[in-house]
């Protein structure tokens, strides 16, 4: 894999990743940005946008330009996990506790991998001093300084110095240090946790990586020098993780703003990115996403068993138990509905309001039939794929076929650009030794969860999608009778990938649902 330098936010973000394709780059490290020259259509406009720059330089913008970049940032990363490294940045010559703050919750809980670019005016880099404290309390989160002008030499070994009080944390010089290159070179020679990247200098690509600088800084690395993309974070580096109670480092990724909503993924165990913001369910709540152990960025535990369904329900609540909640609103996709189910059995109490989204109810007894999965797919027979795909599904379903690409449309109630790239991702995101155990023998009883689930509290949503043959709608619409408390929906024209088929209508309903205040919902039906 090729890690940029870095780069910002583009906007549009297709040319950004065009860019990067053409340069051949598969990863860069993302910074959020205040100001968007590639916008400008004129010369006015042009000004205006450097005019954004020469202030986020000189130290200023404010609040409110602080948080219109950290969205886009959020967005950026939310539709293209997979080719950013994302950084969050914090204003400096904040008091201590309110730039500690600050790294918490714009930087640790947004799981991003580290702080940058930070741009202090000239002459006053140590303001920089009180984020690297906070990022030194958060297990030495990276921090990038611009390298460039406005930064002065004195600057850079004021940034020295605190490397050395700082000999944890890895402050990175971004642009090569700029017009005091050299002298950079030699305090990151002199300076184990002082780092150099190559983003602008001669030869720049439209990326911010020099190929001309990057030969040159890795024949300066081979002399000693520390000089390469890895000093700005490795996988784990700023993800927000906990320790389950075997002692797996479990990750979570958080996305959005508004009231927390637990997010359990499907698969069975395929890492959380495959889920994005859920249809832009982000602008109404913050996502807590966990990757379940063995998934994403969450380590593999040393007991396989404990990829069984039932033994992942003390992950969840030892998440609950990390985010400081008392209770929780929790969402769960696909088999992930199974899991939620367990952990709503077992602490009915932690559970405000339960959406269990196109989940077969593997937990209940009540698994998809072939014969339902075939009726849904006839639904197709319009698609121009379906002549194709339907006999490789008739097949793989009676088990005298292999699994096929070529019915995956059915799992999609549109097969457009964003269905394939979903379905692309699906074998890199998943762990496909785990999903095996996830349904081992043991992990249910469906008896006795039956009643505990008759007892439980909470509102339910059990949205189905009106094309999706596991769970096809009536088979969503028995499991809903099992709650006491519970509502049936069916999204028209959706698979088992709701909010990617119509993304405003998925959103809509499943806000109406937590924002309804334990009211049960009318029928969609």
């Amino acid at each position: 894999m090729i890690l940029d330098a870095h780069s910002h936010v583009h906007d549009p973000l297709s040319a950004h990743l065009s860019a990067l394709d053409a340069a051949g780059v598969d990863r860069t490290v993302l910074f959020p940005t205040r100001a968007h020259p590639e916008r400008a259509t004129d010369v006015d406009s042009l000004h205006h946008e450097m005019g954004v720059l020469e202030r986020a330089l000189a130290g200023g913008s404010g609040d409110e330009g602080f948080a219109l970049a950290m969205r886009e940032l959020d967005r950026a990363l939310t539709a293209h996990p997979y080719r950013f490294l994302g950084f969050g940045s914090v204003p400096l010559g904040r008091p201590d506790a309110e730039t500690a703050a600050r790294v918490e919750r714009e930087v640790t809980a947004r799981g991003l991998y580290g702080i940058g670019e930070l741009t202090p005016p000239p002459g006053r880099l140590a303001l920089v001093e009180p984020v690297v404290r906070a990022a030194r309390d958060h297990a030495g989160l990276p921090v990038v300084i611009h390298g460039s002008a406005p930064t002065t030499a004195v600057d850079l070994r004021t940034l020295a110095d605190l490397a050395a009080r700082y000999p944890k944390v890895p402050l990175v010089i971004s642009q090569l240090g700029g017009a005091h290159w050299t002298e950079a070179i030699e305090l990151a020679r002199a300076t184990p946790n002082l780092h150099l990247e190559g983003s602008p200098g001669p030869a720049r690509s439209e990326t911010g990586c020099s190929a001309a600088i990057w030969r040159s800084c890795w024949d300066w690395a081979d002399r000693g020098i520390v000089l390469r993309p890895s000093a700005v974070g490795g996988k784990d580096r700023g993800m927000p993780t906990f320790t389950a109670t075997d002692g797996t480092e479990l990750a979570y990724h958080v996305r959005g703003e508004g009231e927390p909503l637990v997010v359990l993924p499907g698969g069975p165990m395929r890492a959380s990115a495959y889920l994005g913001d859920l249809g832009g369910l982000t602008a109404h709540r913050r996502l807590i996403l966990l990757d379940l152990r063995g998934t994403g960025d969450s380590a593999v535990p040393a007991d396989e068993g404990t990829y069984r369904c039932d033994r992942l329900v003390d992950d969840v609540e030892v998440l609950r138990a990390r985010m400081g909640l008392d209770h929780m609103d929790l969402l769960a996709h696909s088999a992930g509905g199974s899991l939620a189910m367990l952990y709503a059995a077992r602490h009915p109490e932690r559970v405000t309001r339960l959406a269990l989204i196109t989940a077969t109810p593997w937990a209940l007894g009540m698994p998809a039939t072939p014969e339902g999965r075939l009726a849904a797919a006839r639904l197709r027979k319009g698609e121009p794929w379906f002549e194709d795909a339907f006999p490789a599904f008739e097949a793989w379903l009676a088990g005298t076929a292999d699994f096929d690409p070529v019915f995956e449309p059915f799992f999609y109630g549109r097969w457009d650009a964003l269905a394939e790239q979903n379905s692309a991702l699906a074998d890199e995101q998943s762990n496909d030794e785990a999903a095996d155990l996830y349904f081992a023998e043991g992990a249910f009883d469906p008896p006795v969860l039956r009643a505990a689930l008759g007892r439980l509290p909470a509102p339910v949503l059990v949205l189905a999608g009106e094309l999706d043959g596991g769970p096809g709608p009536e088979l969503a619409r028995c499991s809903a009778e099992v709650f006491r408390n519970a509502e049936s929906v069916v999204q028209p024209g959706a698979g088992h990938y709701p909010w990617l088929d119509d993304p405003e209508w998925f959103v809509r309903h499943v806000v109406a649902f937590l924002d309804a205040g334990g009211a049960v919902l009318p029928s969609a039906e």
